[in-house]
């Protein structure tokens, strides 16, 4: 078998590129012999560049041809561009609806045409949470979408390498978000609520890990230092897994309030996941793709993103009670554990299977 993927990016920096070659990495251990092609805005499918998609249209069309089938990610553009390529060389085209990329132009003229035409093009449609599933669904109530939540290389994760802590963090009591500086992730509800814990907590410190080159990085910026947190919030980037596996491994509770900004949306939130397999209580914005990404009251707790009140009452619930936050912990092991991408991987390679 053989099948191309559609997708923006697989730099396993972003979001998009966890996912996708997680999806390959754990697709050919399940079907020996796995053959992949993969095309992204980095190279064949520079969709913003039109003349240079056309120069490349001879390529990814000889690629296709010798393919399966093709696997797009969100339905704008990849989707479309998997659809209008699959009907040319007549091949089926599995989309799976990530985010943002599947959201945003839902109700905008003319791209609501095209994508609605491209939803209904695909073989066979899936979303990476009920929350991407239901956005599209409000708008058209009668497609048929799947649900396929991502999973997490839960061995991974879990282990604790030999290398230390960062200097900085030795010996800290700290929260962890992780996630790149945009609107979305809610880094400026996140400071409030740290800003009103540290009242209660003056050795706690909080850490963010993400990449720091965007507006809202210099506006977060600002609001640290306006609101003198200068000393109390640690801002990291260019990790290796490696090192972000300790620090996740070393922090007390992993907060990430995401919320909706314009329909720029968490589709998912891997990163939940990610600090559930190290053992970590989770706090997530409810109304999200984190709706998904954790059980809650089992390994950590949903809150409106908009009620700060109930967010600090929750944080420091489980800063403050130890009992609470190994029973959470626990609870992130186990559902991290029923994530694994062992398992979850089956459900992509029964629709591979089905092609």
């Amino acid at each position: 078998m053989k099948i191309c993927y559609f997708c923006h990016s697989v730099n396993p920096q972003t979001g998009i590129g966890r996912l996708v070659n997680s999806i390959i990495d754990y697709s050919r251990v399940e079907l020996p012999g796995l053959k992949v092609s993969i095309m992204t805005s980095e190279d064949l499918l520079p969709w913003r560049k039109k003349f240079k998609l056309l120069l490349n249209l001879k390529t990814i069309l000889s690629e296709v041809r010798k393919a399966d089938l093709i696997h797009a990610f969100d339905v704008w553009p990849y989707g479309l561009l998997a659809v209008l390529i699959g009907s040319l060389t007549r091949k089926p085209v599995i989309l799976t609806a990530v985010g943002t990329g599947s959201i945003k132009k839902l109700t905008r003229w003319p791209y609501s045409i095209l994508m609605r035409l491209t939803l209904k093009m695909s073989d066979q449609v899936t979303a990476i949470s009920s929350y991407v599933k239901d956005k599209i669904t409000v708008r058209w109530p009668n497609l048929k979408i799947s649900v396929i939540c991502p999973g997490v290389h839960n061995d991974y994760w879990r282990q604790l390498p030999l290398s230390a802590l960062d200097n900085r963090l030795v010996s800290k009591n700290y929260i962890l978000s992780v996630g790149t500086f945009k609107k979305r992730k809610g880094y400026d509800i996140s400071l409030r609520v740290f800003k009103d814990l540290l009242r209660q907590y003056p050795d706690l410190y909080y850490v963010i890990v993400g990449q720091s080159d965007s507006s809202y990085y210099r506006e977060i910026k600002e609001m640290i230092k306006k609101d003198g947190l200068d000393n109390h919030v640690l801002i990291m980037a260019g990790l290796t897994d490696e090192e972000l596996r300790v620090i996740y491994r070393g922090s007390k509770l992993f907060m990430l309030l995401s919320r909706n900004d314009n329909d720029d949306i968490e589709g998912f939130g891997q990163v939940f996941l990610e600090a559930a397999a190290a053992g970590v209580p989770v706090l997530g914005g409810r109304g999200s793709g984190a709706d998904d990404a954790i059980d809650n009251g089992v390994n950590g707790y949903l809150i409106d993103p908009e009620n700060e009140e109930a967010l600090v009452a929750k944080a420091s619930e489980i800063l403050n009670d130890e009992e609470l936050r190994n029973k959470l912990s626990r609870g992130s092991l186990a559902f991290a554990h029923q994530m694994d991408w062992a398992n979850k991987i089956q459900d992509y390679v029964k629709l591979y299977e089905s092609r």
